[in-house]
């Protein structure tokens, strides 16, 4: 993700040297200027708030706060825009009812929603406020088909509110 200073973040999903470790990749938060200096910690990048083994989910909100998955570790983390863990120590994990988590996104009006494969479910953070967050489409079945949302497995998310006219019949 880029952010308003046009530095590139990224959630190291692994770290370096780690790669035969297959079940522990503990990767942190890596900043790179436009210019791609580093301006992360060198090796294990920004790291704290809950962050252990990101998923394949970052987003970036409206006051450039970095918003991580976390696979191994079954969290969201949130870091502001100096690398600094606005999270829990244990990050946002809704009393252990957390899976490995990936997805995530922040949608224009500042929401922020994440996905968890596992459980097949989905967070959402209204107004990106971590004090709001909840938990949608759980199931209480041991059946993963019987979701409420009739979601298996979701691993990504896309917003497609700046583009209405997606699902609608041409005008021609």
């Amino acid at each position: 993700m880029i952010d308003s200073q046009g530095n590139a973040w990224i959630a190291n999903n692994f770290l370096y040297g780690g790669q035969s470790q297959d079940v522990l990749w503990d990767g942190g938060l890596s900043e790179l200027a436009p210019n791609g200096k580093p301006l992360s910690p060198p090796i294990t990048g920004f790291t704290g708030g809950g962050l252990f083994g990101p998923g394949f989910g970052l987003t970036l909100d409206t006051q450039d706060r970095v918003w991580p998955t976390s696979f191994q570790g079954n969290t969201i983390s949130l870091f502001d825009k100096t690398g600094k863990p606005l999270s829990p120590p244990d990050g946002y994990n809704f009393n252990g009812q957390l899976g490995s988590m990936q997805g995530i996104i922040a949608t224009p009006s500042g929401d922020i929603w994440a996905v968890d494969p596992i459980k097949s479910q989905l967070v959402h953070f209204p107004s990106g406020d971590p004090t709001k967050g909840e938990l949608l489409c759980q199931n209480k079945s041991s059946d993963p088909f019987k979701n409420p949302c009739k979601l298996l497995g979701p691993f990504g998310l896309a917003d497609c509110s700046a583009r209405p006219h997606l699902g609608h019949k041409s005008h021609r």
